[in-house]
């Protein structure tokens, strides 16, 4: 299968890819987060998680 399309090009399905990007959880990071910056994310996804 090949598509294209304004600046992009498909060249297969992407299964794998699309599986990644339906079923995973991306957290961004970098390396001038601190230790407080890191508690808040941890903090946050908890209480997500625990409704």
């Amino acid at each position: 299968m090949r598509k294209t399309g304004k600046g992009y090009r498909l060249v297969d399905l992407l299964e794998n890819t699309n599986r990644i990007m339906k079923d995973s959880f991306w957290v961004g990071v970098y390396p001038g987060l601190e230790d407080a910056d890191i508690n808040h994310m941890l903090e946050s996804i908890h209480q997500v998680l625990q409704g």
